[in-house]
C-alpha cells in the first residue's frame, strides 16, 4: 500500500512511525502544492491506520479490502463539490454528526477533509470545535494547497 505513493520518503517514514509507536495525534495537516500526491499519501496512511492486520505490510484484512473497494464504514472523505468551490457548512455538519458514532469495523474512524483551505469562517469554526475536542477514536486529515 505504501509502495503506491511515489516520493515523500521522509513523510512516509514519519507516518509509519505513528502507526507502530505509541504516539497518537487526533489530526494531521497535509500541506503543499496541488498535484504532489498529498491525497494519495493521506489515503495510504488512512488505510494503514484502519488496518486490522500489520499496518505496514498487509493488504489482505477485511479493513484493507473495504478501503480498496471504497466501502469502509469507518472512513469518511469530505471534499469540494466542484474545483475551487468552498466546502459547505452542511458538509462539515454532516461529518460532525458522524462523530457521535463509534467505529464499526476498525478501532478508529478516519476523516479526510480535502480542500480544507476552501472553508469559509462558519464552516471552519464548526470544524474547529470538533478538532479542539475530538472523539477519542477519530483521526482527521486536513488537506490544503
Amino acid at each position: 500500500m505504501w509502495d503506491e505513493v511515489v516520493g515523500h520518503e521522509q513523510n512516509k517514514e514519519f507516518l509509519k512511525s505513528l502507526l507502530v509507536g505509541e504516539r497518537f495525534t487526533p489530526s494531521l495537516l497535509f500541506y503543499g502544492p496541488a498535484g504532489i500526491g498529498k491525497k494519495m499519501l493521506a489515503r495510504a496512511f488512512a488505510k494503514s491506520f484502519l488496518c486490522l492486520g500489520n499496518p505496514l505490510t498487509t493488504d489482505e484484512c477485511t479493513s484493507c479490502k473495504a478501503m480498496n473497494a471504497g466501502t469502509h464504514p469507518d472512513f469518511i472523505q469530505v471534499a469540494q463539490l466542484a474545483p475551487d468551490k468552498e466546502l459547505l457548512m452542511e458538509q462539515i455538519k454532516a461529518m460532525a454528526r458522524q462523530a457521535a458514532y463509534a467505529p464499526t469495523m476498525s478501532t478508529h474512524k478516519v476523516c479526510i477533509i480535502d480542500g480544507a483551505d476552501y472553508m469559509k469562517a462558519p464552516a471552519a469554526n464548526s470544524l474547529l470545535k470538533l478538532l479542539e475536542e475530538p472523539p477519542p477514536y477519530w483521526l482527521f486529515h486536513l488537506d490544503s494547497d
